[in-house]
């Protein structure tokens, strides 16, 4: 059995108070930053109840527990204050729809409290009505607060975690955002086709930053600008073909600062020319995709066309963008800095030169080239064929 406290006596409490089993779990406190009472009454039994500076700075604070479940909305602002001002160790720290790894380990089973399956959905239906992307931000809050106050982080691919990005970006760029100082809270995306999955929707949303979005889908741009997303937050879409001889005059366009906050290029094809041609712009941080087939040791790039498209270029839809190294190249000589790349192998990071004193020496020198595990390669019908890396490369060759 754990010993459990819970942090929030509110609406949250009182809807999932009948579904908790005291076989798996014993509540031995409440806490709350506004108790109503010094005791709660439940099932039976006057539980202590104050609230956390109380809790932590005096004796009580010795009383031993197994994990905090937050049962309160405000669940971000209370782990950032159970962690920041108290020091709680986060992997204790708990939502009441949260699949905690701490938890399952002791129980195989974090929703602990729970006395059956159909009480868990009738209890997650509640909560849910919220929204799963309100449940997804939840736990990505926990991810940031967990990712900034550790000490260890060889590689930015150490905090990752996906929102609305393909792979893990939205935790590296989370964390980025956190140690470097960015002036101005604007982005600029392209190659982000429905806007469903991009680097850069949760900087949107959750930090409420500015943006541009660019891609020459004109459906998918008409329907994010049709979308609750568009008047919700400062965004601006625009379905253009991107060459190298607009690229500069569709940034100037944004209207944004050229110290920008981040700039994510990936459109399939042209990435490397494209960028190579971009004077009006010096973001703070910089992505890029790469293609990881072309190995870790030569520079090459697709030759340059106005009118490239991935699709048409070759049947296996592997032949595409520029390797890692000519990313590389390019963007040193324009003054960054390499931190590494995401675990899926498909997107570099860069910094500007003069930000890299912000940054842990062990990110600066992370150098390993990834190889990527994701099998998109297609037969001349256009079918997906799911060979894996080691046996596309030795058919190329």
């Amino acid at each position: 059995m754990l010993d459990v406290i819970i942090f929030g006596t509110g609406g949250a409490w009182n809807r999932i108070k009948e579904y908790w089993d005291e076989d798996k779990a014993r509540v031995i406190y409440f806490l709350d930053n506004k108790p109503n009472a010094e005791a709660i009454l439940f099932r039976g039994e006057n539980i202590p109840a104050c609230r956390p500076a109380d809790f932590f700075v005096n004796d009580r604070g010795r009383v031993a527990y197994d994990a905090i479940m937050i049962a309160s909305t405000y669940y971000a602002e209370i782990l950032e204050q159970l962690v920041g001002q108290y020091g709680i160790d986060p992997r204790k720290v708990c939502h009441i729809y949260e699949d905690n790894k701490l938890l399952r380990s002791l129980l195989k089973n974090s929703y602990f409290w729970i006395k059956t399956e159909s009480d868990r959905m009738s209890s997650f239906r509640w909560f849910a009505k919220q929204g799963q992307s309100a449940i997804m931000h939840l736990v990505a809050k926990q991810n940031i607060i967990m990712n900034n106050s550790r000490k260890d982080i060889l590689s930015i691919r150490d905090v990752e975690f996906k929102v609305y990005s393909q792979w893990g970006e939205d935790g590296i760029i989370q964390w980025l955002i956190h140690i470097l100082p960015i002036k101005n809270k604007t982005f600029i995306e392209f190659g982000v086709q429905s806007y469903v999955e991009a680097n850069t929707r949760f900087l949107l949303e959750e930090n409420n930053w500015s943006g541009m979005i660019m891609d020459g889908s004109t459906c998918d741009m008409e329907a994010i600008r049709k979308s609750e997303l568009y008047w919700r937050y400062d965004l601006y879409a625009k379905d253009v073909f991107i060459t190298k001889a607009n690229i500069n005059d569709l940034l100037l366009e944004s209207g944004f600062d050229e110290d920008l906050g981040l700039l994510s290029v990936d459109i399939d094809g042209n990435d490397y020319w494209v960028l190579k041609e971009i004077s009006v712009m010096r973001p703070r941080i910089l992505i890029c995709e790469y293609n990881a087939l072309y190995g870790e040791d030569c520079a090459v790039t697709t030759l340059y066309r106005d009118d490239f498209v991935r699709t048409k270029a070759h049947y296996s839809n592997l032949h595409f963008g520029a390797s890692l190294k000519a990313i590389r190249m390019l963007a040193e000589e324009k003054g960054y800095h390499f931190i590494g790349v995401n675990s899926n192998a498909c997107n570099a990071f860069f910094v500007r030169n003069d930000l890299i004193s912000y940054l842990p020496r062990t990110v600066l020198n992370d150098h390993e080239f990834v190889d990527y595990k994701f099998r998109q390669a297609r037969d001349e019908s256009g079918n997906l064929t799911f060979l894996s890396h080691k046996i596309r490369v030795s058919k190329d060759t």
